[in-house]
């Protein structure tokens, strides 16, 4: 929901709930920049917090691997 500050700033903006696993909140945060796109914006934006939210949660070394490695291959 980080997105949400900048809607006065920005044109475009997309949130996706804090609920969804660190796997598929990076899905997501990679999904929507394609999605906005479409719309041929002068600036993108995208945070990757898999990492951060896993940390978070407490999950283990084997956890934060799995989502350095899907952040790693859902780079640009």
């Amino acid at each position: 929901m980080g997105a949400e500050v900048y809607k006065d700033k920005i044109e475009i903006t997309a949130s996706i709930p804090n609920h969804m696993c660190p796997v598929d909140l990076d899905w997501e945060s990679c999904r929507k920049p394609l999605e906005a796109l479409t719309k041929r914006p002068r600036l993108l934006r995208s945070y990757l917090i898999g990492i951060d939210k896993t940390v978070h949660m407490g999950l283990g070394l084997e956890e934060i691997r799995s989502v350095a490695i899907l952040t790693e291959s859902l780079s640009w």
